[in-house]
């Protein structure tokens, strides 16, 4: 069951990690690459145009750091966990999996603490967080009773 939980827990930080990939490159893809040309020097300036592309030069580097880690999350993830162990393994989360298609667009709750929402699986790069929340409540309160731990999510209460 060991296996199972680090396939579970990559998954959740995957579904985290692609989360904030998607608003970091969101971000980037809106920021221009600053002036390599500068004014001449003068003993009382610093040159902000070297630190901006210095900057930007590093969160290019960060980004596709990123994103080789990423996918490692997502392989261990699937590796550890796959689609037809949770078949088998864990009826009742697979059961209340969605069947269509759920629209990967973030969706803000109808009404404030209601996080209630339809979930996909296999787990996938467009699993949206409240998927991601809803699948990992299932899936833990499922694991929690099969092995004869006694857990209730609060997450039941705003459901």
């Amino acid at each position: 069951m060991l296996i199972t939980g680090g396939g579970y827990s990559k998954q959740m930080e995957a579904v985290v990690r692609q989360h904030l990939f998607d608003m970091d490159m969101a971000t980037f893809s809106r920021t221009s690459l600053p002036e390599n040309s500068s004014k001449a020097p003068t003993p009382d300036s610093s040159n902000p145009s070297s630190n901006d592309r210095n900057k930007y030069i590093s969160l290019k580097g960060r980004l596709a750091q990123d994103l080789r880690d990423l996918k490692d999350c997502w392989i261990d993830g699937m590796k550890y966990l796959t689609y037809e162990e949770i078949q088998r393994g864990f009826p009742n989360t697979y059961a209340a999996r969605s069947t269509k298609w759920v629209d990967p667009q973030p969706q803000l709750p109808k009404v404030v603490g209601k996080y209630k929402q339809a979930f996909q699986l296999p787990l996938h790069r467009n699993t949206t967080p409240l998927e991601g929340l809803n699948f990992g409540r299932r899936f833990l309160e499922e694991w929690a009773s099969e092995n004869g731990i006694k857990y209730r999510s609060k997450l039941n209460e705003w459901l």
